[in-house]
């Protein structure tokens, strides 16, 4: 992300072009990412298109509790139905977010909720 101030000067370019460069060097064969409008035209231009859309939820209040039958799983359980709903392993990424997040299941549906913060957010 490039702050207000700066945008327009490459910086945002530079360390795109950084990153996929970094990624083909540890063998990458795909890249994928959520753009923000913003972002869009920097990713086009250099060869990312569109493969689908993701809406962000936001719900500020206290927490419902869980229902009945839900439970903590392994991570293995959102690493399979998630490469089966994105048609791709994006293992790396969800091990690494569960690492200090919580997986849970209710036999039919997988969540993952990501490590405490200020903000808790639900998904990779």
């Amino acid at each position: 992300m490039v702050a207000d101030g700066h945008r327009g000067r490459g910086y945002g370019g530079a360390l795109l072009d950084h990153a996929i460069n970094s990624l083909r060097v540890r063998g990458a064969r795909c890249i994928w990412l959520t753009a923000s409008k913003l972002g869009r035209p920097l990713y086009e231009c250099r060869g990312f298109s569109v493969v689908d859309g993701v809406d962000r939820w936001a719900r500020e209040g206290e927490g419902v509790g869980a229902p009945s039958g839900v439970v903590e799983v392994d991570a293995e359980m959102i690493i399979s139905a998630d490469a089966q709903v994105w048609g791709g392993s994006r293992r790396e990424l969800l091990r690494y977010l569960a690492l200090d997040g919580e997986v849970y299941s209710d036999g039919a549906s997988v969540a993952l909720l990501q490590a405490p913060s200020p903000m808790r957010v639900l998904g990779p």
